[in-house]
């Protein structure tokens, strides 16, 4: 499961897509993710837009995409970015702000994992956080 979460075929696919001649030469990566702004609780059938700091490795690291993997209540994310590598990259880390929508579904709870990158033994570390869910304000 873990792996499954960060194999992009279908994410490559759809980002390497184009209807002119034009290339993108540049590998897909997932990047850290700092912090995360999640309301309270959530009320069932309501949209939020769920705020997030990332960080960018290199000036050549542009955002590409959030993945979402959903299951039941266990919602995995990740950010990914495209990295092109140029002879003028920088390799300064950049803290960069983004956001993406998420529709709140007839569960109790939520349960976020947001993906922070690998421990010392290669292993996924995650941000948990667990949002309850109600049925009005």
């Amino acid at each position: 499961m873990k792996k499954a979460f960060f194999a992009l075929p279908l994410l490559l696919f759809l980002l390497s897509c184009s209807t002119d001649d034009s290339t993108i030469n540049g590998e897909y990566v997932f990047v850290p993710i700092a912090s995360v702004e999640l309301p309270e609780r959530f009320i069932n059938g309501n949209s939020y837009d769920i705020e997030f700091t990332y960080t960018r490795p290199s000036s050549c690291h542009t955002f590409a995409a959030v993945q979402q993997e959903l299951d039941g209540e266990m919602v995995k994310i990740g950010v990914v970015n495209l990295y092109r590598e140029a002879k003028s990259c920088e390799n300064e880390e950049l803290s960069v702000e983004g956001s993406f929508r998420f529709v709140a579904g007839n569960q109790e709870f939520y349960i976020f994992k947001f993906w922070q990158g690998f421990d010392e033994n290669g292993e996924s570390t995650y941000l948990t956080i667990e949002v309850p869910v109600t049925n009005s304000a």
